[in-house]
């Protein structure tokens, strides 16, 4: 494809330029490829349920991750006191 080949020029001229190129083929196809698992044999075989659905799962990422900055922002606030 033609990203691909835009991915590799980018991965050569990091190379030649002794530089982390902005993007890869790796950190291309990380974004274009498909990487949900199927959980259907471990509902089937282990009888599997999940306890969160996707979006309530993600909520509650979100929700730990404002209250954490919360605290880490106290404790910067303290630390500069």
């Amino acid at each position: 494809t033609p990203m691909r080949a835009v991915a590799w020029l980018a991965e050569a001229t990091g190379k030649l330029l002794h530089r982390e190129p902005p993007f890869s083929r790796r950190s291309l196809e990380f974004f274009t490829v498909n990487n949900a698992f199927d959980i259907s044999r471990a509902r089937e075989l282990l009888g599997f349920a999940p306890k969160y659905t996707f979006h309530e799962g993600l909520k509650a990422t979100l929700d730990a991750m404002k209250v954490a900055e919360a605290q880490w922002r106290q404790v910067e606030v303290g630390a500069h006191a």
